[in-house]
């Protein structure tokens, strides 16, 4: 039953939350190179560039320290948009804000245009992982149900050579590792989301 595998997996640690080993996996893989932590430490001159300036509303999101990898999300949709006024001077939101402007606070987000690509696929992949996973828990049919989601998503993912591909092979390695510790029948959550909406 779902209660005896959480009790084992509270007690034990058979068990564990996709939600954190996807950020320590993810982690691993961007920061394969030094470009994550160049890139990081570009938001952080940005934030301090642009706050109580006419691109005050262009400032990065405020990253937590603890926990970050599993926080990324808003940081790369933050990027997609900044790309975007960068290639669009029209654009409404820029407003009267010069070229020369952007060009001097965010353009060096220029640099990182294929490497954010890159990022964005891996977030993809645990996202969409994720999706299945907090609804569905952990059971016989989880390593499916992700990899359908998965090849829904990117039908192509398994071909290519890239960390999106990783990151999807490594969790659903864990999550048939973590399929194989529960016993026959049970049902367990890889993800205390759920369970903590059930508290609430």
């Amino acid at each position: 039953t779902c209660r005896k595998a959480w009790k084992r997996w509270t007690k034990d640690d058979c068990l564990g939350d996709l939600k954190h080993h996807a950020a320590n996996v993810l982690e691993k893989e961007i920061n394969r190179s030094g470009r994550f932590k160049a890139f990081l430490t570009e938001v952080g001159l940005t934030r301090n560039r642009v706050q109580q300036t006419e691109l005050d509303q262009f400032s990065p999101p405020a990253l937590r320290i603890k926990s970050r990898f599993m926080n990324l999300r808003t940081l790369f949709t933050w990027s997609t948009m900044i790309l975007y006024h960068l290639d669009n001077p029209d654009s409404e939101a820029r407003g009267e804000i010069s070229v020369e402007r952007m060009e001097q606070k965010l353009g060096w987000l220029r640099e990182y245009a294929d490497d954010l690509a890159r990022w964005n696929k891996c977030q993809d992949v645990i996202d969409h992982s994720l999706s299945v996973i907090n609804h569905h828990g952990l059971d016989a049919q989880t390593e499916p149900l992700v990899e359908r989601a998965l090849n829904e998503h990117n039908p192509n993912w398994r071909s290519e050579d890239c960390p999106a591909t990783r990151i999807a092979v490594q969790l659903l390695d864990w999550i048939k590792q973590s399929f194989g510790k529960l016993k026959a029948g049970e049902r367990a959550w890889l993800s205390t989301e759920i369970l903590e909406s059930l508290f609430g």
